[in-house]
């Protein structure tokens, strides 16, 4: 097992749009698409690494991302890593943010609402580090689980003899 990273790359140069992927190495990785994109297009664009988190199967998680965001794929943007660029709308923050807004601070449900266009059209990839936070969690949740139930058979094994 190795650890790699799954990353979450935008552009203000692409806005609404963002690139998940796998790398050992997220930040060279992110120089690799910059470069890419401006030896296909000619132009200088710059590639900001948004977010970046190791786990152990990196490969399964980027891919189950892709799956699942898999109707919102753009091919749009040129160079490397062209067919991993999606579409990017904060539909979940915006949720969450309204909820938190009229549910928490007393504001009236209009004000809620604006919170809810500014979130879902923010040029960030809010959801999409999200989702990859939350699988990240899940597996390191996993993993931790797996060592203190190794952990507690074993007490209890030795409580037994």
């Amino acid at each position: 097992m190795k650890i790699d990273f799954i990353y979450v790359l935008w552009s203000k140069h692409f806005p609404l749009r963002a690139k998940i992927g796998v790398s050992n190495a997220p930040k060279l990785r992110r120089q690799q698409v910059q470069d890419s994109i401006a030896q296909d297009t000619g132009k200088n664009v710059r590639i900001d690494l948004f977010f970046y988190v190791p786990v152990l199967w990196a490969y399964r998680i980027e891919q189950a991302l892709h799956f699942a965001l898999r109707r919102m794929r753009t091919e749009t943007i040129p160079g490397s890593g062209h067919t991993e660029w999606f579409w990017s709308m904060n539909w979940i923050s915006a949720i969450a943010a309204t909820i938190y807004v009229w549910g928490f601070s007393g504001e009236s449900a209009g004000h809620s609402m604006l919170y809810f266009a500014v979130f879902v059209f923010v040029p960030l990839p809010l959801d999409f580090v999200l989702f990859a936070a939350l699988l990240a969690l899940a597996e390191y949740a996993g993993i931790l689980f797996t060592i203190w139930c190794v952990l507690w058979g074993v007490e209890n094994l030795i409580k037994l003899i």
